[in-house]
């Protein structure tokens, strides 16, 4: 029989690679980023360069929702519908609105639970990061 040292080696090791796993999008496949993408996300905040920055546009209340099949529903300071595509040779997600129209972001970590991604506005390169609502 295995002391206790030994199994919380192999718990800790099994938690160790599962969150790496996790947060390396780049060794998910197309797929399982899109299944991991199809959920309600909240808005938590933005950030340029590692600072919290706040943004004009963007209320309390900001959600997106994707769809399988390509369906986008943004809930902002009201409901917008669209469309997104995902490329995984680019790692970007599109989206087409009938609010914003079209733009791109990249995926930079996507989870289970979280989703972080990376746009341009102006000058700067801005991080959105979101966290899974469960209904």
């Amino acid at each position: 029989m295995k002391g206790p040292g030994f199994i919380s080696l192999i718990v800790f090791t099994m938690l160790s690679s599962n969150a790496f796993s996790q947060s390396n999008v780049q060794n998910k496949s197309e797929e399982e980023i899109k299944i991991l993408l199809c959920q309600k996300w909240k808005l938590m905040r933005f950030e340029a360069q590692g600072k919290p920055i706040s943004l004009p546009s963007a209320s309390k209340e900001f959600y997106m929702i994707f769809k399988t099949g390509g369906g986008f529903k943004k809930v902002d300071t009201g409901e917008f519908e669209g469309k997104w595509r995902y490329s995984h040779k680019t790692m970007t997600l599109s989206i087409d609105d009938d609010w914003e129209g079209a733009r791109t972001y990249k995926i930079v970590n996507i989870t289970r639970d979280k989703l972080i991604l990376s746009f341009k506005f102006g000058k700067e390169t801005v991080e959105m990061f979101l966290e899974r609502i469960i209904n």
